[in-house]
């Protein structure tokens, strides 16, 4: 969001269906391979496709684009991005990202999906 603001680049929402069905993939919150990841700061993850391969399935993918964004503009010789400017940007683009899923997750096939954005 502060490049953005700074450049003066707009931003554009998108989001890809199905992106997580090429592998499956081994999740453990509390296990080996998360207490090495953290104490590594590498993500170490355990995944596999076709015939118990590393070979991606070939899953039905859907990508869909929001409208462009306008960041707020600023003067930088004024000081640095208050953090007031950067969060609306932040809200507004989170905001448009929800409506996107909302309105596409249906056609997409995945229509009691749920977007979680922490």
């Amino acid at each position: 969001m502060k490049l953005a603001i700074e450049t003066g680049a707009h931003l554009v929402p998108c989001y890809v269906f199905g992106g997580t069905d090429f592998f499956h993939n081994l999740v453990t919150d509390d296990g080996l391979l998360a207490y090495l990841s953290r104490k590594m700061r590498v993500s170490f993850t355990l995944f596999w496709g076709r015939f118990g391969l590393p070979i991606p399935y070939s899953p039905r993918v859907s990508q869909v684009l929001g409208s462009p964004i306008p960041p707020p503009v600023w003067d930088v010789s004024k000081g640095p991005i208050p953090e007031a400017l950067i969060d609306e940007l932040h809200a507004a683009f989170l905001k448009q990202m929800c409506e996107l899923f909302d309105t596409y997750k249906s056609a997409a096939g995945y229509p009691d999906a749920v977007l979680d954005v922490r």
